[in-house]
């Protein structure tokens, strides 16, 4: 395998070329930048190239490529598994919430039922307290009225009664 005529020869092909498996990508960078170009002006272009060198490039380019896929399908991997960790914790925080709720539900459920319990029981008390007050007024209404019947009565007799005693004692004066 010999180097074009007039070209320097910059790559050295050896002997056995590496198979796609033997390959490690973090060897076969060297010399070139990203994109996979030789990195002076004086590496040989893909011109001044032979086919073994050409077969050797491609291959350390699919090299490259695989690892970059495979670093790729790893890191896929561990996303869907962290996703899949991850939705495992927010079921079992949704179901922790659900059972929550739903003793939240009950508690709430029991403090309506107390309220309008209690709410009832304080109607019925202001009833029964505006009631009492109205019978108790009533009564006092009806005692007072038969009291001023009373004082009405007393007032007569004693008006009675003063009119027998200013008569006597006209009838007295008279006799004298």
């Amino acid at each position: 395998m010999s180097a074009p005529p007039n070209s320097s020869n910059v790559y050295s092909i050896p002997a056995k070329t590496p198979s796609l498996r033997e390959a490690n990508p973090e060897n076969l960078s060297e010399g070139y930048d990203q994109f996979s170009r030789p990195n002076s002006k004086d590496d040989v272009s893909t011109i001044d190239m032979t086919r073994e060198e050409m077969t050797a490039r491609l291959e350390l380019v699919e090299a490259k490529s695989d690892a970059r896929l495979s670093r790729f399908e790893e890191r896929i991997d561990q996303a869907i598994g962290e996703m899949r960790r991850d939705r495992a914790e927010l079921k079992d925080d949704v179901r922790s919430l659900a059972s929550e709720f739903k003793s939240s539900k009950f508690q709430i459920i029991l403090a309506m039922i107390g309220t309008g319990v209690a709410i009832v029981l304080g109607i019925a008390a202001f009833n029964a307290t505006v009631l009492s007050n109205m019978v108790a007024s009533f009564e006092s209404g009806k005692s007072t009225a038969t009291a001023i019947t009373q004082a009405t009565e007393q007032i007569k007799q004693t008006q009675q009664q003063l009119q027998m005693v200013q008569e006597a004692l006209g009838q007295k004066a008279e006799k004298k």
